[in-house]
């Protein structure tokens, strides 16, 4: 849960900070992107997601710094305890925009970063549950339908490779531009 702080303090100070008078840059601020409704789901079993990021462009490249969340959704019948697998990834990612039509746009991503997924299941010889962390390979693919001339809504996949357990999700989109 700090990680998500954390996260998401840097990225509003990076959006606040991204709205000076920045037109003449090469390197400027692109969009703000976040996935409320999101479920994720993986070889055993899924639940519900939480995306955000980051986009920066220079030239026709598009930079993109993103975090997730996820937790595996499971009901507690009688008082019986739980034990729902989740996971945390941040992630850096190099893509492009391509215009499919004046008011759709395909995002394409992929990148590098870090993933961490907690679990009864990592070393079923013990109990309880671990936390095991690692370097992530994910990809993003936004399909984006222009609503006005700075907001955007869709959806969003992603896809996060590992050796501690692959995810994938999936989830509405709903995207803020720049003007620039």
């Amino acid at each position: 849960m700090k990680n998500l702080a954390l996260t998401l303090f840097i990225m509003i100070i990076s959006f606040g900070y991204s709205q000076g008078d920045i037109q003449s840059e090469k390197f400027r601020f692109k969009s703000f992107s976040l996935t409320p409704i999101g479920i994720y789901f993986d070889s055993n079993a899924g639940g519900l997601a939480l995306n955000g990021d980051l986009s920066y462009g220079y030239k026709k490249h598009l930079f993109v710094f993103s975090g997730s969340v996820g937790s595996e959704f499971v009901l507690s019948i009688l008082g019986s305890e739980t034990t729902p697998d989740s996971y945390e990834q941040l992630n850096l990612s190099y893509g492009q925009v391509f215009k499919l039509h004046k008011v759709i746009d395909l995002d394409l991503m992929a990148g590098l970063g870090y993933f961490s997924f907690k679990s009864t299941q990592i070393n079923i010889e013990k109990r309880g549950y671990e936390r095991s962390s690692t370097i992530g390979f994910p990809l993003l693919a936004k399909i984006r339908f222009k609503t006005g001339s700075q907001f955007s809504a869709g959806l969003s996949f992603q896809a996060n490779f590992n050796s501690v357990n692959n995810i994938y999700n999936t989830g509405l989109l709903f995207q803020w531009n720049s003007r620039n």
